[in-house]
């Protein structure tokens, strides 16, 4: 799904991302920075965690804590990500 919706690097792909609602999947200090770049062109974002709190640093979790664009899916394992074939240029949805 790379290319397709799939990303490692959220600034990126600033274009495709604009106006979606989004998940950043982690829940250290890279991946709520990530959450929070996101959220000045997403319409929402949604942090999916493996465990029930955050590892990020405490400064970083206030920061997410307090941004209304962000929600949280804690105590979830993501165990795949399934998509549709879409045609070149295109991306299918998450």
């Amino acid at each position: 799904m790379m290319g397709r919706g799939v990303s490692y690097c959220a600034g990126l792909r600033r274009v495709v991302f604009s106006g979606q609602k989004l998940a950043v999947i982690g829940g250290g200090d890279t991946a709520i920075t990530e959450a929070l770049h996101l959220t000045h062109f997403a319409s929402q974002v949604t942090i999916i965690h493996r465990r029930d709190q955050l590892r990020a640093t405490y400064v970083l979790q206030q920061k997410i804590k307090s941004e209304p664009k962000i929600d949280f899916l804690l105590d979830t394992i993501v165990t795949g990500i399934e998509g549709a074939e879409v045609g070149k240029n295109q991306t299918a949805p998450i």
